[in-house]
């Protein structure tokens, strides 16, 4: 994963199913920071989000109403 971000300089990488949800920054050798959103396991709270395509803002999905 890391040569793959070396390679593309993506600002955002997200990735699923890493049993709890964190957000954090890898500083790549350019100097530059991809903000990286793991999410949780499928099924658990927070494994899934809302992502802002315009300003890569991700924010929690609304409650279900049932």
């Amino acid at each position: 994963m890391r040569q793959a971000v070396e390679r593309t300089r993506p600002a955002l990488l997200a990735h699923g199913h890493w049993h709890q949800r964190l957000t954090s920054e890898l500083i790549r050798a350019d100097g530059g920071v991809t903000r990286v959103e793991s999410l949780a396991a499928d099924d658990m709270p927070r494994d899934a989000v809302l992502l802002d395509l315009k300003t890569l803002h991700v924010g929690p999905l609304p409650k279900k109403m049932w």
